[in-house]
């Protein structure tokens, strides 16, 4: 439904939508159009009185398979957006002890 929404606001305006944008055959680093279509999303619940989600997560299964006949990828990874800031408690820095 956001994408469907997203697009079409695109199309109105008669612009060109944004794309995610690949480094490589194995990983994309640019989620232009994931971020636009989670940005339209919030857009359309507080427009229907729903309000936006305080985070949002997702799972990237990517690379090349870490062994022959395995699952797990070299790059798979979970990134988290905080949405609301007041949701955040305290951070920390990891620290480079090499």
């Amino acid at each position: 439904m956001a994408h469907a929404a997203l697009i079409e606001s695109f199309e109105i305006l008669n612009f060109v939508p944004p794309v995610n944008k690949k480094s490589s055959a194995t990983m994309s680093l640019k989620r232009n159009l994931d971020c636009a279509v989670i940005n339209m999303l919030h857009a359309l619940r507080e427009a229907g009185g729903h309000g936006a989600y305080d985070t949002v997560y997702g799972f990237f299964d990517e690379g090349a398979a870490l062994y022959p006949g395995s699952e797990l990828k070299e790059k798979t990874h979970v990134q988290i957006a905080v949405i609301n800031h007041d949701c955040i408690l305290g951070y920390f820095r990891p620290v480079d002890d090499r």
